[in-house]
């Protein structure tokens, strides 16, 4: 599902315009991408919360030309599935 499909469906199932419920989607998105970027802890009740977690930088051998490289340290989004979403997915929702 993409973010149009998303929108399509909160219309669907609200009583909202294809357009509001794009622009819902949009600002959604944002805020949470803005709040990630500033390494904000983003919690969706009943759905899950993601994080940003650094990665050290590591040193590891180049396949092509066999000499050592360090990766460098990067941040990447965590997320973890709250126990409502965990059993909806295993089917027991």
């Amino acid at each position: 599902m993409n973010k149009k499909q998303l929108a399509e469906e909160i219309a669907r199932r609200l009583p909202m315009k294809k357009y509001q419920a794009s622009h819902f989607v949009e600002q959604l998105t944002e805020t949470i991408g803005e709040n990630l970027a500033r390494s904000h802890k983003v919690v969706i009740s009943k759905f899950g919360t993601f994080s940003v977690r650094r990665k050290k930088p590591k040193r590891v051998l180049n396949p092509v030309n066999k000499r050592l490289m360090t990766i460098p340290e990067t941040k990447v989004v965590k997320f973890i599935a709250a126990e409502n979403l965990k059993k909806l997915l295993e089917g027991n929702g």
